[in-house]
């Protein structure tokens, strides 16, 4: 609660208006200023900016559609070997889903 409290009163004290009622580009702005120190933090806003962060991957990356969908994990298999992406040889990986860019 300290976190968003203080992401308003930031929003408030450069723009007059609360964190959710900032436009885009004011959001895009201050989000861009507290996420500058992502791997060292050195105030609250940047900590909690970090933590928010950290929690929203999570969050999505143990959800059907993060863990199953989009990352393909089928459980604890044994892999007999272990087959890198194909997209290294110059073709669309068949396992992964990524496409080949040429260039």
């Amino acid at each position: 609660m300290g976190g968003l409290a203080a992401l308003d009163a930031d929003a408030t004290a450069r723009f007059r208006l609360p964190f959710g009622r900032l436009g885009a580009g004011q959001v895009d702005a201050i989000l861009q200023r507290i996420s500058r120190n992502e791997r060292a933090p050195q105030t609250p806003l940047e900590t909690f900016f970090v933590m928010a962060k950290q929690a929203t991957i999570r969050g999505y990356y143990t959800s059907n559609i993060g863990i199953h969908e989009e990352l393909r994990y089928k459980g604890n298999q044994f892999l007999p070997e272990f087959v890198g992406c194909q997209t290294e040889d110059g073709q669309d990986c068949p396992r992964c889903g990524q496409k080949h860019h040429a260039g």
